[in-house]
């Protein structure tokens, strides 16, 4: 109803539709040797930009532990526009890949994501895939490579999951059965640990009755989730143990493999030492998606000194301590040369749920116009000709279940709802609204002004530029005393945002500002309504444009 649709619509406005992804089982063919046409290819060695702060201490004599300032780590900045030039529309994800490398996944929308890597920042070569293929998980960490993905030259792509013996020159696919499974399933996961990988197939028993869903918009069954985990030393794939519920992820160490399932409202860490028998311990804490409480786990491998971080995971092991006055991270790296972190004193999902404020929006039919948040929070129906009002309803009638007596919502044949308003003296049918219309104008005009506050809401220079050789002891720099961004001013309409990586002596990050200049806050806009009548509306329907300058790059050396 009219009254209670703006709260309603507040919701909507913010909700995050979520979707998931079914493969298809893939041929008989248990194993396929793809040879790639891709070669390691070195990249051009970029010449140093200007230097942000104190020049460090060259590599061959590095500064020891306890010389570094109290301000934070000393970065250099780079220019590296020869290894990424970058579209407006690629993106760019860096990894730590935890032996002291690090990777740049680089994604486009219309073509195959690349990836390259590095040992020092600075120089790049490409990393060998097949042609065609569309990594979206890549583990190089030790001998046996992993990567999980699709064939983009496929009409119907789905997961595959490849690994490499040789780094990269040649790769073998990993191919499990999914026809035997009820309903739908699909590879959610693969795992390495030194030459075993374990392949984690998600299942579910729900499939919607499409011809029932046609009379009914959809039709629910109970459904059951399952997760199957199949092994394999690279040669064919057996299953080796099955738990209901949902995978979230895992990793493997040398002390075996982990992962993350929840079910009927728990979570759960599956453990392994070898992927053939598997242990089930409760974990009584909630999955985030947040870098606030990642854990990480420190492993000598191989003689090499290796930090991995796992996301979403809370067990026993070692979990990251955040300093004090550290609310949240939103970026979290962690490797040889210590823990890399983006930090603010406040996590936006802690903050408050401010109050539903209705936008300042109007819409004009027949000698009236209907305003919103007038009075605040409420709705007035103002006569034009008259210069009046002819009805106020304030926040408190609103809220309430029923409309007012002066207002009618009727029902149409065709399920659409006109929003009726009457003379308080006569009963008269004054003017008619369309539902659907208001509340389309109302649901735009509501999420443009939830995403103005968010621009101005933002405080750049609350965020900081963190370093710990352990998680635990921490340097702290602001944006501006790290990179040499400009102050931050009050009418400053700007978004910073750094990823960071790190590898065997250094920490890479990059930093891109994003300015989004004043929306046109106030549009006229012809709408059509039933019977050939037009509905004019006023209000913040105009987004502010983005603009995306080019990323910098900074490294700062750790001894």
């Amino acid at each position: 109803m009219l009254m209670a649709r703006p709260v309603a619509l507040a919701a909507a406005a913010v909700a995050v539709a979520m979707g998931t992804v079914a493969a298809c089982s893939p041929s008989d063919t248990t194993e396929v040797v793809v040879p790639s046409e891709q070669t390691p290819a070195p990249i051009p060695e970029p010449t140093a930009a200007p230097i942000v702060g104190t020049p460090v201490a060259p590599e061959k004599d590095p500064a020891p532990q306890d010389t570094l300032q109290e301000s934070g780590l000393e970065w250099i900045e780079v220019d590296l526009s020869g290894v990424f030039d970058l579209d407006v529309d690629e993106s760019l994800e860096l990894e730590s890949v935890g032996d002291g490398r690090v990777l740049a996944v680089v994604a486009s929308p219309d073509v195959v994501n690349s990836v390259l890597v590095t040992d020092n920042g600075v120089d790049w070569s490409a990393l060998p895939i097949p042609t065609g293929f569309n990594p979206s998980d890549i583990d190089i960490s030790g001998d046996r490579w992993v990567i999980q993905g699709w064939d983009t030259r496929e009409d119907a792509p789905h997961t595959r999951i490849l690994f490499s013996d040789d780094q990269g020159s040649n790769w073998t696919e990993l191919v499990v059965d999914l026809d035997p499974f009820d309903g739908t399933a699909w590879i959610a996961n693969a795992i390495v640990m030194g030459r075993l990988i374990v392949m984690v197939v998600q299942s579910d028993t729900w499939q919607p009755d499409t011809a029932q869903a046609l009379d009914d918009d959809m039709a629910y069954e109970p459904s059951v989730a399952s997760v199957h985990l199949f092994l394999s030393d690279g040669g064919p794939a057996e299953l080796a143990a099955e738990f209901p519920g949902w995978a979230s992820g895992g990793y493997g160490a040398s002390d075996g493999f982990h992962l993350l399932i929840s079910d009927s409202g728990n979570d759960y860490l599956l453990d392994s030492p070898d992927g053939s028998q598997w242990s089930r311990t409760t974990v009584d804490v909630h999955i985030t998606d947040s870098a606030r409480h990642e854990l990480w786990t420190a492993d000598p491998t191989d003689g090499e000194f290796k930090v991995e971080r796992f996301e979403g995971v809370f067990g026993t092991d070692p979990v990251l301590t955040l300093p004090d006055g550290i609310g949240w991270m939103p970026d979290l790296a962690v490797g040889p040369a210590g823990v890399a972190a983006v930090g603010g004193p406040v996590s936006p999902y802690d903050e408050p749920e401010e109050d539903f404020i209705l936008p300042d929006i109007s819409f004009e039919k027949d000698g009236y116009e209907l305003r919103y948040n007038q009075p605040e929070g409420g709705i007035t129906l103002w006569d034009l000709e008259e210069d009046s009002a002819v009805h106020v309803f304030d926040a408190e009638t609103l809220r309430q279940e029923e409309p007012p007596e002066v207002v009618r919502e009727v029902e149409g044949d065709d399920g659409s709802v006109l929003v009726i308003f009457l003379d308080p003296e006569t009963g008269a049918e004054l003017v008619a609204f369309l539902s659907e219309e208001l509340e389309e104008a109302l649901m735009e005009a509501t999420t443009k002004q939830e995403e103005t506050a968010v621009y101005h809401r933002y405080q750049p220079e609350e965020f900081l530029i963190g370093w710990s050789r352990e998680g635990i002891d921490w340097e702290w720099q602001t944006l501006q005393e790290a990179f040499g961004l400009p102050e931050s001013t009050p009418d400053d309409n700007s978004f910073t945002e750094v990823q960071v990586a790190v590898g065997r002596h250094f920490v890479i990050a990059k930093v891109q500002t994003f300015v989004f200049p004043e929306a046109d806050l106030y549009k006229d806009a012809e709408i059509g309504v039933g019977d050939g009548q037009s509905l004019t509306s006023s209000g913040p329907l105009t987004a502010p444009a983005l603009t995306t300058p080019p990323s910098r790059w900074f490294i700062a050396r750790v001894g």
